[in-house]
């Protein structure tokens, strides 16, 4: 059974290369170019891991399978990237990272969980909304998340294919509530380990159609997120596409097959 902790400094190039792995899966369904985006760049990761905001899904041997990095996003916890080794999809490590965030977030009396994703991918506005966020619209879009949104789409993403997404605190875990068990496709959940002295207990998300394809550099999009002021969160669980969130638009950031 795998566990969770915070990440270590010397963990990051693992966690660079769970991200790159985990977008397979947009490939098998014609998003090359999100599969062949770059991953979050290391000082992005180290200044998170610094912030106690990237939490590792560690197997017996205590090497990481799976990630996610939190950012503070108009109050709330924004999930920039979750993802998960494809090794390891579909054991529910991703959804327990959520919970782990969302226990995090309870802590610090946050009052959700937000992101922004892919509304069609199947492991990206689909499986969020199986693990209790929901789609915001009109006015319920905070400026953070509405900043991160633009940022995605003046990268080329199609509007019409992002969306960004609130899970209340409280909202009850499949582990507690005798829920489904976790489907990720990519980036799963893992139970919470000990409790940690680092501040974070502590996603990627991507639409398949045509307009999403198109060749933005990850990398720039991610940087571009990490120096805005919203916070660098662009949702997504697996592969990201060329978008970031806000802050640090990440597009694979919402959630992926785990």
């Amino acid at each position: 059974m795998e566990r969770s902790r915070i990440a270590r400094a010397d963990e990051l190039t693992e966690v660079q290369r769970i991200e790159v792995a985990s977008g397979a899966p947009f490939r098998e369904i014609g998003m090359a170019d999100v599969a062949d985006l770059p991953p979050l760049p290391l000082d992005a990761l180290a200044a998170a891991e610094r912030a106690g905001r990237v939490r590792v899904a560690v197997d017996a041997a205590d090497r990481p399978v799976a990630f996610v990095v939190v950012e503070l996003v108009d109050g709330c916890a924004h999930v920039q990237q979750l993802s998960v080794d494809p090794a390891y999809a579909r054991r529910g490590i991703g959804r327990r990272l959520l919970d782990d965030v969302a226990g995090w977030a309870a802590g610090r009396g946050l009052p959700a969980l937000t992101l922004t994703t892919f509304r069609a991918v199947p492991w990206n506005g689909p499986y969020y909304a199986r693990c209790g966020f929901r789609e915001l619209t009109g006015a319920e879009v905070t400026p953070g998340l509405a900043g991160l949104l633009a940022a995605e789409a003046a990268l080329g993403l199609d509007p019409a294919e992002r969306i960004a997404m609130r899970r209340p605190i409280g909202w009850p875990s499949p582990r507690t509530a005798g829920g489904e068990p976790a489907a990720d496709g990519g980036r799963g959940g893992v139970p919470a380990g000990p409790a940690d002295p680092d501040p974070l207990h502590d996603q990627r998300a991507h639409l398949c159609t045509p307009v999403t394809r198109r060749s933005v550099a990850r990398q720039e999009i991610r940087q571009r997120s990490l120096a805005s002021p919203v916070s660098r969160a662009v949702q997504s669980v697996k592969p990201p596409s060329p978008t970031s969130r806000a802050p640090s638009p990440s597009v694979r950031r919402s959630a992926a097959p785990t």
